[in-house]
């Protein structure tokens, strides 16, 4: 896990080493274990090193392997196995790096080397053989890239900021801005909040020529599947192979735990394989809420306790929160969800203090496996079409009765996502604050939205690809990396991922259960009260105190905010808001003035 950065200057208009090294500084805290930079012609190279695997120098970077020079950030957690098949092709290795194994790969097999690889990337490679820089993304963009153009020069960099450092202008995107105030929706397109960058999308490789020009060489789908079902047992043995894997580390290894299905299961699963390998004790991090209807320390403690897991926790208070709301407001590098966002923000930092320098996250189970209660309806529709409405109706009573909102709650729910006039209705009314032209385009993606949540398969590709995953995987990045910690996710990997999406949908609810095929695994790893738990919380704070203690500093900022003005036809009075709006609006404001961003 590092931080990258680097650009193609054709007109030698960016002051090359100076533009290298404040890229470089912008990303130290991605890497505080070395930097390197490198020239050549109109390419430049960025590197911030953070060691995980080979801690000595042969897994330093820029790395040169023959003719290419990497940088690269992420993990190749099939790298052992990649490098004895290169071995046996004739390759020679200097060190024990995944980066070197990275490197190799792309000469024996060229940019389709990505489809051999099992993990986590976001790597920039100079060719010399064709003088164009090749740059790539994971299939789920676990691993962020951003680039821009920037007079004549293609830019690019782990995070925005390092951008912004290079001299791209920060420029609000109030496209983007608005869907986020509007829905809460900040990844689901090709763009960010600053309207000159852009992430390189999940699984492109793309080659950048001397003259700066772009072209996408290849595309990675990782949602591409073999029509062929697979079973629940198939599936947790993708998932046990994919938590092993994610082990591999020459540093210690943790996971984030809430005590939720999720995050428990992957840690049992851990703990057992660390067990088998007479590793030491497995640790974990939680974060408790001073709040009991928030607090998951019960559930967390009866899952360290049954694993054995060395378990720390950490307890965010409101002043706590208020005080490092300009750090995480920064560490995002964009606007945030919501508070909860802090309280994985706090994870880390523990995690760190702990002295683990990697830490494994439950991210995915619920988009890959239908976890949400917005499913329910969908599957439900698709219990009608292939058993009968009477088999449909009695299979979502029965989750209703149990769910969070009660069976009339999740009536309404229904009514939501299978009616699009009434969502647009909803929405309508909902964002009548905003300025006409800017609602029109929200109501547009509201029609994206319920165009596939009406079907339960679309819907999770669609989760896992656009509107759900790509946000959290980014909150959690940030998060991680602000503290120098590396975030793995074993849910999202191509292999666990590809069982997921051939679980029959109707198997993924079943007996007013959500994520049935975990479930089955759990009840064999975890205590019975965790494995077949009905309540999903996950690292919640007690957001409606936390923001009423906020609140005057909330609404002058929201009042100062030239892009709020901007998105707004007139002026929001913020206590008269819902907790989740009044957020928005603040973190969007602050965000603006952290970063100096132009809203014109």
């Amino acid at each position: 896990m590092c931080g990258i950065g680097g650009f193609v200057d054709p007109h030698g208009v960016l002051q090359g080493e100076r533009t290298l090294a404040a890229i470089a500084t912008t990303l130290a805290h991605r890497g505080p274990d070395g930097q390197g930079l490198h020239l050549d012609g109109p390419f430049g190279l960025a590197h911030r090193r953070l060691a995980i695997i080979d801690l000595t120098e042969t897994g330093a970077q820029p790395m040169v392997v023959g003719p290419v020079t990497v940088v690269f950030n992420g993990e190749i957690y099939n790298y052992r196995e990649l490098r004895t098949e290169l071995r046996a092709m004739g390759h020679c290795f200097v060190g024990a790096s995944d980066t070197e194994v990275l490197a190799r790969a792309y000469l024996e097999w060229g940019e389709r080397c990505v489809e051999r690889f099992r993990g986590m990337w976001a790597f920039a490679l100079l060719d010399q053989r064709s003088r164009s820089l090749v740059c790539a993304r994971d299939p789920y963009g676990i691993k962020p890239l951003y680039y821009s153009c920037h007079h004549g020069a293609f830019v690019f960099a782990s995070e925005p900021p390092a951008l912004l450092a290079a001299g791209v202008p920060a420029r609000a995107n109030t496209r983007t801005a608005a869907h986020y105030l509007a829905l809460g929706i900040t990844e689901h397109e090709p763009h960010t909040f600053f309207a000159d960058i852009e992430p390189l999308p999940a699984g492109a490789t793309v080659a950048v020529s001397p003259a700066g020009e772009r072209r996408t060489i290849h595309t990675l789908d990782g949602c591409a599947t073999a029509n062929s079902v697979v079973s629940s047992e198939e599936f947790a043995a993708a998932l046990r192979t994919s938590v092993i894997l994610h082990l591999r580390s020459d540093v210690p290894v943790g996971t984030c735990l809430s005590g939720g299905l999720d995050s428990s299961t992957v840690a049992a699963l851990a703990a057992a394989a660390m067990r088998a390998a007479a590793g030491p004790r497995f640790g974990a991090v939680t974060a408790v809420s001073s709040d009991a209807a928030t607090d998951e320390r019960p559930y967390a403690s009866a899952v360290a306790e049954h694993c054995g897991l060395e378990w720390h926790t950490v307890t965010p208070t409101a002043a706590d929160f208020i005080a490092d709301m300009d750090a995480g407001i920064r560490a995002q590098g964009e606007p945030a969800l919501s508070p909860s966002v802090y309280f994985q923000y706090c994870v880390m930092r523990q995690a760190r203090t702990a002295g683990l320098k990697v830490m494994l996250d439950g991210q995915g189970a619920d988009e890959l496996l239908g976890g949400y209660e917005r499913y329910a309806p969908s599957w439900a529709a698709g219990v009608a079409a292939a058993q009968g409405m009477a088999c449909a109706v009695r299979g979502f009573v029965e989750m209703a009765r149990y769910a969070r909102r009660g069976l009339r709650g999740m009536s309404w729910l229904a009514a939501y996502v299978l009616a699009p006039r009434l969502r647009q209705h909803v929405i309508r009314r909902r964002i009548d604050f905003m300025r006409p032209e800017l609602a029109r385009e929200v109501l547009e993606l509201v029609s994206r939205i319920a165009a596939v949540s009406r079907d339960p398969y679309a819907a999770r590709v669609a989760d896992l690809t656009q509107f759900s995953l790509p946000a959290l995987l980014r909150f959690e990045d940030r998060n991680s990396m602000a503290h120098s910690v590396e975030a793995r996710v074993p849910y999202v990997d191509r292999a666990v991922i590809d069982c997921g999406l051939r679980l029959p949908d109707t198997q993924l609810l079943q007996h007013g259960f959500t994520k049935y095929p975990l479930r089955l695994l759990a009840q064999r790893l975890l205590p019975t009260a965790i494995a077949w738990r009905r309540a999903k919380i996950g690292f919640e704070p007690p957001t409606q105190t936390w923001l009423s203690e906020f609140a005057p500093q909330m609404q002058a900022e929201v009042a100062d905010s030239s892009l709020i003005m901007q998105l707004c036809r007139r002026k929001l009075p913020l206590d008269a808001l819902a907790a989740p709006l009044r957020w928005r609006l603040y973190n969007l404001a602050r965000w603006q003035k952290l970063f100096a961003v132009n809203s014109s």
